[in-house]
């Protein structure tokens, strides 16, 4: 049976939360290209998001997309490139709230750090495009020597840090099996124990490098015509440290994928 296509973040959103509903077991045996290609879908929405915020607010947006798992950070925006990562688990939440991730990365190709400046840029930006409501004011308030960031009456503040969304994730109710599914495709070690049965689920390069199941990643990428834009480097932030050189490629076991969802 092969995946749906799905051409809009409503669809995205109710197959992720169709495929994290699964027993935990049986998303340990679901084929993963199910997965790679909610994923696959979810950046071609993304760059059409974003292609209309950068024309719209940023002069424009003609770098790439690539796609990284971690449990606390949902986008990064690389300054020298102008690139700009998604983390996938934000499929989990409201549109708003991904359209919010979308604007937050874009927003710092104009601030470098997390500044008031930056979110008063962005908190602009949610409200032109009747993401929130209202616009309320950042202050700053001395309390026993220290300075406190408050927006409207909330603290925003953990120390230096400002720490906030101006919306709320929503969803989120499957964490364990969220993590289950993107352990699937993002993390070494499962990908390797889970690789699929006489194909070529994953590749290592001359130096023993680890390439992420990179022929499946590119016949969905072909799929949603993002080939173009969508930097294959899809990476676990936390496994990324413990990567090993050198990997025996015979000595896992192999994935018998379920043969309908």
């Amino acid at each position: 049976m092969t995946p749906p296509y799905l051409s809009n973040f409503e669809q995205i959103h109710h197959e992720a939360i169709r495929l994290a509903g699964y027993k935990m077991n049986e998303i340990r045996n679901m084929d993963e290209e199910y997965i790679i290609n909610a994923c696959c879908a979810c950046v071609a929405v993304a760059y059409t998001k974003i292609q209309k915020y950068g024309e719209k607010y940023f002069g424009g947006f003609s770098s790439k997309i690539n796609l990284f798992y971690h449990k606390l950070c949902q986008g990064r925006y690389y300054f020298e490139s102008g690139n700009i990562s998604i983390n996938p688990d934000v499929i989990f939440s409201k549109e708003e709230c991904f359209n919010e991730v979308l604007l937050h990365e874009l927003t710092h190709s104009i601030y470098y750090d997390h500044s008031i400046e930056f979110w008063q840029h962005l908190q602009h930006l949610l409200y032109l495009e009747g993401l929130i409501k209202e616009k309320k004011d950042f202050r700053i308030s001395e309390q026993s020597g220290s300075y406190a960031v408050y927006y409207g009456d909330r603290k925003i503040n953990n120390g230096k840090k400002i720490m906030m969304r101006f919306i709320e994730t929503g969803g989120g109710c499957w964490s364990d099996n969220i993590e289950c599914l993107f352990r699937r495709v993002f993390y070494y070690q499962d990908i390797l124990r889970y690789r699929k049965t006489g194909t070529s689920s994953y590749l290592i390069d001359d130096n023993s490098n680890f390439i992420v199941m990179e022929p499946i990643w590119r016949k969905y990428a072909l799929r949603y015509n993002i080939e173009p834009i969508f930097l294959l480097q899809m990476s676990c932030m936390d496994e990324d440290r413990m990567r090993k050189n050198a990997v025996n490629v015979n000595n896992y076991e192999t994935f018998k994928p379920i043969q309908q969802l």
